[in-house]
């Protein structure tokens, strides 16, 4: 039995942590990430004593010292991790930017959510 997180995507905050002996489906909201020992122990930390606290995924991949494993690096389009995208994918991503940039957020709070640089962002949404 594996360890998921429960991400709310909108929110970006971690809801729950869950025990399955299968892979939950993703939802529109909701998003499960698979966790180790070390991120599931720094989403305990990141809770604290409160169990209302609801952590932050970026604050969590923090504490567990994990975030270079999952941040995309590189300049779109010259960038091997960019060009490893299916071109869904691409389009994916850049709708999310847009999406993002759409609600008023600045391009550093998209690379957080988006889990990229703030140079990416310019260069895919053509800012830069």
């Amino acid at each position: 039995m594996a360890n998921y997180l429960v991400l709310n995507i909108s929110s970006n905050l971690l809801t729950d942590i869950i025990t399955s002996s299968y892979t939950p489906l993703d939802t529109s909201v909701t998003k499960f990430i698979k966790c180790n020992k070390k991120l599931e122990n720094a989403y305990f930390r990141a809770k604290g004593r409160k169990p209302t606290t609801l952590p932050d995924y970026g604050a969590v991949l923090k504490l567990a010292k994990l975030e270079d494993d999952l941040v995309f690096t590189g300049t779109p389009g010259s960038n091997e991790s960019w060009n490893k995208l299916t071109p869904e994918e691409r389009l994916s991503f850049l709708a999310d930017a847009q999406a993002q940039l759409k609600r008023g957020r600045t391009i550093a709070q998209i690379a957080y959510a988006l889990a990229c640089s703030e140079h990416d962002v310019k260069v895919l949404l053509s800012l830069k």
